[in-house]
């Protein structure tokens, strides 16, 4: 056996060892297996891959084609309009089961076709588990066709999943047929929309038979997602943020996180909040579900803190309690929003949920 032909076996091994394992980062494993191969190029091996041929591979359009989408469905994803769109999706529960699993099926194959599936799924994962429970079935008989649905949307275009850009750019230099061109935008559309219409026909008619009763993770997983947690972040001296009006900024459009008051030297902020100027070293009280907290962590110009780092004690159970209260019947504050009854500034009280009937509200309390 040539050196060059074992050398790579033993690479193969070790990286899908890595990955099997998940005792090294994913990213990390990724990168020392690409640096392994650059050293290679460099130790001059005769049947290895030069430098010259490794990059021109790198600046292949495939690639940069396939990085283009990720970043394209992190972005979707980051600004929450497919969460937005599935927001509708609670209105259409009343059709029943197989009604419904056909629209959201049709919905997740449309998405998938034009951006990557993974972030339509994983978005979708909360969505789901909520929704079986408003239909009374287990959450795998949505979850599982989801992920079908998904597969069968991106078979239909070229952008759909990352190995038809990869087979189009293979087809465009491919040395063995150089006559041959890549594939055009819809050429799979032909085979892939009858194969997606078949496999999610399938799905609505037998799914619900076929497909296991799985319940209790997901369970959990719902209880969790709709839980919410009151948080405290610092905006910082050199902040960004520093001047512009809460509804400006973009934590006042983010899925999951809610403002619910900013302390000014030691002082709660009375005034409508979406006017507010953010000024150096203001604490803004946030409410977050859990995808929520994740995503205000990597939003810029203001920081979570801990007495050590800012010298700034946080807001002890002792100094704020939670309470449930009800408006009487023969309530002042009837017919008026929470800030024309200056609810905040008469009552030092933040309103965290109204509950109407029983339905929870938490868009937009203030008006």
């Amino acid at each position: 056996m040539q050196i060059e032909l074992i050398v790579a076996f033993v690479l193969l091994l070790c990286a899908v060892s890595s990955f099997a394992l998940e005792k090294i980062k994913v990213e990390v494993t990724a990168i020392g297996l690409l640096g392994l191969i650059l050293l290679g190029c460099l130790l001059g091996m005769e049947k290895w891959p030069s430098t010259r041929e490794l990059s021109l591979l790198l600046t292949s359009e495939a690639p940069l084609a396939i990085m283009g989408m990720f970043i394209l469905s992190g972005a979707l994803s980051k600004q929450g309009i497919i969460e937005r769109l599935t927001v509708h999706l609670d209105r259409l529960t009343h059709l029943g089961f197989n009604p419904f699993l056909l629209l959201l099926l049709l919905a997740v194959a449309f998405c998938s076709a034009f951006i990557n599936n993974t972030p339509v799924v994983v978005i979708l994962l909360p969505v789901a588990i909520g929704l079986s429970r408003t239909l009374g079935v287990p959450s795998s008989k949505l979850l599982i066709p989801i992920s079908y649905a998904s597969i069968f949307g991106g078979c239909c275009t070229l952008i759909g999943t990352s190995t038809n850009i990869l087979a189009s750019g293979l087809m465009a230099s491919s040395s063995f047929y150089p006559e041959m061109e890549p594939m055009e935008m819809f050429e799979l559309t032909q085979i892939g929309l009858p194969l997606m219409a078949i496999g999610i026909i399938f799905l609505v008619v037998f799914g619900r038979k076929l497909l296991p009763e799985r319940e209790a993770l997901s369970k959990i997983l719902a209880d969790i997602e709709r839980k919410e947690f009151v948080t405290e972040a610092l905006v910082t001296e050199n902040s960004p943020l520093i001047g512009k009006t809460i509804k400006n900024i973009s934590i006042s459009s983010s899925v999951g996180v809610r403002l619910l008051d900013v302390v000014r030297n030691g002082k709660s902020l009375s005034t409508s909040l979406t006017e507010t100027k953010l000024l150096s070293n203001d604490r803004l009280i946030l409410s977050c579900k859990p995808q929520g907290l994740i995503d205000v962590r990597q939003m810029e110009g203001f920081e979570f803190f801990d007495k050590a780092d800012h010298g700034v004690e946080q807001i002890s159970s002792s100094q704020a309690i939670m309470v449930e209260a009800m408006i009487k019947p023969t309530s002042g504050l009837l017919s008026q929003t929470l800030e024309e009854a200056d609810f905040r500034g008469r009552f030092n009280l933040t309103v965290v949920h109204c509950i109407e009937g029983a339905k929870i509200l938490s868009k937009d309390l203030t008006s």
